[in-house]
Order: structure tokens, then C-alpha cells, then sequence
């Protein structure tokens, strides 16, 4: 039974009897049978509560003491013939930990944290194992959907989306302009590339804020997204024509 509250054997020893009784459960209340061998035997459930269950007890000598089973004494025979002449590779081995079987270093995780580090420094060996458990998929998990990015996130990555735009250009503007230098043709064919990677630069920059922006900067960063393509391609000429 599942939910068994007291069990009591039979005089004679070839029956048990296990029941289910109030108070100690309110529901389910019955018995069960069983033969010594665990084959049940009569079983019967009570609406209302069952109080106490058990077999009457005997006077000694009234039940005569019966011998085992002849199954119970023909599995203690194999058993008993298995442990003299058994094989070796067949009988139970003694557990043991993976660290300590054939073939492993026992000592290998204790080495790998008993290195004495600096005070403030991270064990190479435990940042390594670490670093290549973070972010691994787990087997059988159902893949992360990308989460949607809030209002306050956005508002964030367009801010810095435009500082650097704002770098990127102030960087440009400090390079001296070719046409004003009084260096040889080398020079000014330098300094235009040196420009235009700058401005390559600044065009991505500013391609990918476009990416994000919401639809009231669409005409802001389009705008400026023209500015630098044009700046680009006056460079482009000028360095065609040198």
C-alpha cells in the first residue's frame, strides 16, 4: 500500500497484513494481505475510518516452526556457488570516485587550486574552466529569444552612438586640410587617405545609429549619413586625380 501506517505478521508466519488506519490518515482507510513471498492475497478499502488492524496473536506451540522456502534455499545456493568459483571480472567491485580510478590524476583538481596567487588575482586554471563554462548552451534547453530592448536602453545607445560620431568628426577636423598644405604632392595624398579612413569611420558609425534610431531622428541621421558620403567621394577624386 502507499500510504501504510502499521503492518503486523501472522502467528504462523506465512502471512503479513498492512493497513492504512485513522487517526493517523483520514483517507484511504483499508488492508492488504500479503503472502511471506509478497503475492497479494485479499485486499479491502473502508468508506469511513478504519481504527486498528493486526492478526490475533497465538500461543507458542500452537503454529509449528516451518523451514525456509525452497526458492529462498535454492538462491542461497547460487549465491553461495558464485562467490567460491566466480569470476573475478564478474563479481561487484568496490565503488570509487573518478578521481581515484585508473587513469586519472587524483591530484589534478587539487593542483589546479592550490596555486598561490597575488592578492587581488584570479587563478589562471579556475578563470580559465570559468570562462569556458560562461554563456554554453545547455543540452535539451529551448534557445533564448533575444530580449527587446526598453526605452531607457535605447535612449542609451543613441547617446553614445552620437559621442562617438562627434569624436570620430572632431578627430577629422584636427588632420590639416591637403589643399591648404604646403608639404609635396606624398603629403597630401596622405593626408586625404589618412581623411577618408576617418571618415569611413564616421559613415558606419553614423549607418548604424541610423539602424537603431527611432522615426523622429530617421531625417537627422540621414541627413548626416549624405554629408559624409558626399565628403567621401570629393576625397575619392581628388585622390583619383593625384
Amino acid at each position: 500500500m502507499v500510504h501504510t501506517t502499521s503492518f503486523s505478521w501472522s502467528p504462523c508466519s506465512r502471512y503479513i497484513i498492512a493497513a492504512t488506519s485513522f487517526p493517523r490518515l483520514r483517507v484511504d482507510n483499508g488492508y492488504r494481505v500479503y503472502e511471506y513471498n509478497g503475492s497479494l492475497l485479499e485486499k479491502k478499502d473502508f468508506d469511513k475510518y478504519l481504527l486498528q488492524c493486526e492478526f490475533l496473536p497465538a500461543a507458542s506451540g500452537v503454529y509449528p516452526d516451518r523451514p525456509a522456502s525452497p526458492r529462498s534455499l535454492e538462491l542461497a545456493k547460487k549465491n553461495a556457488e558464485g562467490a567460491k568459483g566466480g569470476d573475478a571480472s564478474t563479481k561487484a567491485q568496490p565503488y570509487r570516485p573518478p578521481a581515484a580510478r585508473q587513469g586519472a590524476d587524483p591530484l589534478g583538481f587539487v593542483r589546479s587550486r592550490s596555486v598561490r596567487v597575488a592578492p587581488g588575482k584570479v587563478n589562471p586554471a579556475v578563470w580559465k574552466s570559468q570562462k569556458a563554462t560562461k554563456g554554453a548552451a545547455v543540452p535539451g534547453a529551448p534557445a533564448e529569444e533575444p530580449k527587446a530592448l526598453t526605452a531607457s536602453q535605447k535612449k542609451n545607445r543613441r547617446k553614445k552612438a552620437k559621442k562617438q560620431e562627434q569624436k570620430a568628426s572632431e578627430e577629422a577636423e584636427k588632420l590639416p586640410n591637403p589643399t591648404e598644405s604646403d608639404t609635396g604632392k606624398g603629403d597630401d595624398v596622405t593626408a586625404l587617405q589618412k581623411r577618408l579612413r576617418n571618415l569611413k569611420k564616421k559613415l558606419r558609425k553614423a549607418q548604424d545609429r541610423k539602424q537603431n534610431a527611432d522615426t523622429a531622428e530617421q531625417s537627422e541621421v540621414a541627413q548626416s549619413v549624405g554629408t559624409i558620403e558626399k565628403e567621401i567621394d570629393d576625397i575619392e577624386k581628388k585622390i583619383a586625380v593625384m
